[in-house]
């Protein structure tokens, strides 16, 4: 009996061992490679919907330029363009600031980046290299920043002011007058050793804009482009309908005809280079700068050559700018 009861008991196993083997496996729960982060009921508030950390940082691709512009690569721009080279408003600044044409390298550095693309479109020989250039001398943004210590290692996030870009200017070489587009109602002082701001206005603009887009005869005759004139603008993105504050971009082209100047904008990961209104570019220097309570304005920057004379400065067509240490009782 007891036999019997043994022989029953193994093929009672292996009739389920045999069944078990038949029935497929039961598949695991599907997880995700990676899953979003939950939020527990009690840390939120009562009503307010679940938000959930995304899992990439936000990011963006340039941003559309408001109509009051027109695009420089674009049907109209070209037009325009064609307009100006009939002109001859191309070939005072254009056609060099183009061969150097530079985009900012950081978020706040706008004003450095301009002046790296006036420096290289003069042929200003930098004197000094970098490890990533050598054994080649040219300039940018670090080279600036490292000759003009006084502009802090933070630099690069705050953007630097007209008075500070003035004296950057001076430490390289360029004759550097400052004009800006309102009354003042803060000291100058902070322009030392470059000379003191003038105050302009949209008709002094406008010849400045021809002095840097047209070509005199004794500039077309100067060698290594010692009589050529570079033009930064300071001016307001949001007066300009754009993201943004404060921003500095050289000026590279004017048509009288249409009274559009050509912003070369290095800041070319946010706005494409485009023509501008005159007056409109004009307007939206007069809105004060937070940091220095100065209007904005726009910089006249010459190669300081050796037949010039390091007093020589910038004297418009008109003789319409007023000087501020006669405006303000020296």
């Amino acid at each position: 009996g007891a036999l019997l009861s043994l022989c029953a008991k193994k093929a009672a196993a292996n009739t389920v061992s045999r069944v078990s083997q038949s029935v497929p496996p039961r598949p695991a729960p599907h997880r995700p490679l990676m899953e979003a982060p939950t939020v527990p009921s009690s840390s939120r508030r009562s009503g307010s919907p679940l938000r959930v950390p995304s899992a990439q940082p936000d990011t963006r691709y340039m941003m559309p330029l408001p109509s009051d512009v027109i695009r420089f690569n674009s049907p109209e721009g070209r037009r325009i363009f064609k307009d100006c080279v009939a002109e001859g408003g191309t070939e005072g600044s254009y056609y060099a600031l183009a061969d150097a044409f530079t985009t900012q390298e950081e978020a706040g550095s706008c004003g450095l980046g301009s002046l790296v693309m006036v420096l290289n479109s003069l042929l200003v020989d930098s004197g000094s290299q970098l490890f990533s250039y050598a054994p080649w001398r040219w300039y940018n943004e670090a080279l600036l920043k490292n000759k003009s210590t006084f502009l802090g290692p933070d630099v690069h996030k705050r953007g630097v002011t007209i008075p500070q870009l003035a004296r950057v200017a001076h430490d390289h070489h360029l004759q550097c007058s400052t004009i800006l587009a309102g009354e003042l109602h803060a000291p100058t002082a902070d322009f030392a050793p470059a000379p003191k701001p003038q105050i302009g206005d949209i008709d002094t603009f406008r010849d400045d804009l021809k002095r840097v887009s047209f070509l005199t005869p004794e500039e077309c005759s100067a060698t290594a482009r010692c009589g050529e004139h570079r033009m930064i603008a300071a001016f307001s993105r949001a007066s300009m309908k754009q993201s943004g504050v404060g921003h500095f971009s050289p000026v590279g082209a004017y048509s009288p005809k249409h009274d559009m100047c050509l912003v070369m904008d290095v800041a070319r990961f946010k706005y494409p280079s485009y023509w501008a209104p005159a007056e409109m570019l004009w307007d939206s220097m007069k809105e004060a700068d937070m940091d220095t309570g100065l209007p904005r304005g726009y910089m006249m920057l010459k190669k300081a050559c050796a037949h010039h004379s390091s007093h020589e400065h910038h004297q418009p067509h008109g003789h319409r700018l007023r000087s501020v240490a006669s405006r303000r009782g020296g």
